[in-house]
């Protein structure tokens, strides 16, 4: 049963439900006995401390700040509710950068937390051109409730390398060895299934991604990671959106010799211009890969029923394992976002992936 709502004697600390059936409560907040409930957001309940008689089994119900009680059989039944105090807790800040593996967060406070992540930039090239940098990664933010012991995977995207080949996370390989082209930079996203980052069942289970940028390639602007889309200066075609791209999670490499550019990395990664003809190959750079955030307007999730031969796409914004993020931002490598550490506005992420993962309480 969900109690909510119930009056509390402070003479005796006992809660009656609305249906007057008694519990009898014994409130502890740092273990000392207290008449009230504590107030939501600066304290946490301690299911390992907490216990009810007659079997009943006793848990804590966040979002409504009220007890969950389950096989309650007799009455009155006694429950001891143990509290802790979370105030220092708040604001603690995890962050992340690229270490070419996954990375892990434990869960080791339920509440909120507000999750960002940036995605790789392409690789920069040298020369006397009139376009020497790649395509700059993409950011993504969101706020969510994470229960205790939850587990999410953090995969930060590589920066493209000059002649570079694939980088971690899905920026595709430039397509010759001679200073005039890049790989593509990899994605940053979060995720709940671990495996390879190329791993589709690890894949389908990213619930926030920050897409890459594609590699330089002299003549014409790198397309940026996204955002809702990427973009690309050769063709619509070889961009990636929400339900479009070279590949789910990986950005294409370019055909050796073509002197083109590697795509980013991404929700889908892009295309290469190498798809082009040997004339037009010469002369663009590639697509960045799409970026995604569950519960963000917008975005396209895909169905639990999708495999590797066959992407389905529910149409509804939110991830099919219901995380949902609120308090969004979803923004592309050409737009203006937060620096890693929060004190500039930037535009678009330039180098490896980052992440930062910070601790808000149990309220918002």
């Amino acid at each position: 049963m969900l109690w909510g709502g119930g009056i509390l004697n402070k003479k005796e600390t006992e809660m009656q439900l609305e249906n007057q059936e008694n519990i009898k409560l014994a409130i502890y907040v740092n273990d000392e006995k207290t008449k009230t409930i504590p107030t939501k957001g600066e304290n946490i309940f301690d299911e390992t401390k907490s216990n009810c008689t007659n079997d009943a089994s006793i848990t804590w119900d966040y979002e409504s700040w009220s007890p969950i009680v389950k096989n309650m059989t007799s009455f009155p039944t006694k429950c001891s509710l143990f509290f802790q105090k979370i105030t220092e807790e708040i604001g603690k800040t995890y962050t992340y950068d690229f270490t070419n593996e996954v990375q892990e967060f434990v869960v080791d406070l339920p509440g909120f937390y507000q999750i960002e992540i940036w995605g790789a930039s392409g690789g920069d090239i040298e020369g006397n051109f009139e376009y020497l940098n790649g395509g700059n990664g993409g950011y993504a933010k969101g706020t969510i409730f994470l229960q205790k012991n939850t587990i999410l995977y953090i995969y930060i995207g590589e920066e493209g390398k000059i002649n570079g080949d694939r980088t971690f996370n899905g920026g595709g390989a430039s397509a010759a060895k001679d200073n005039v082209c890049a790989s593509g930079g990899g994605a940053t996203d979060i995720r709940l299934v671990k495996g390879k980052w190329d791993d589709f069942n690890s894949l389908k289970s990213r619930i926030m991604i920050a897409g890459g940028g594609a590699g330089s390639e002299r003549i014409y602007p790198s397309g940026v990671g996204g955002g809702i889309a990427s973009t690309s200066s050769y063709s619509e075609k070889d961009i990636a959106n929400q339900t479009y791209g070279y590949s789910f999670g990986i950005g294409q490499d370019a055909v050796f010799g073509s002197n083109a550019s590697g795509a980013g990395g991404g929700y889908y990664g892009g295309g290469t211009s190498s798809m082009g003809t040997v004339i037009q190959n010469f002369y663009y750079s590639s697509a960045g890969g799409s970026g995604f955030v569950s519960g963000h307007n917008g975005c396209n999730a895909i169905t639990i029923e999708s495999d590797e031969n066959k992407i389905i796409h529910s149409n509804q914004n939110i991830h099919f394992s219901n995380y949902k993020f609120t308090d969004t931002d979803l923004k592309s490598g050409n737009e203006s976002i937060p620096s890693h550490d929060g004190s500039q506005i930037i535009v678009g992420n330039n180098g490896n992936g980052y992440a930062k993962i910070k601790y808000l309480g149990t309220a918002k």
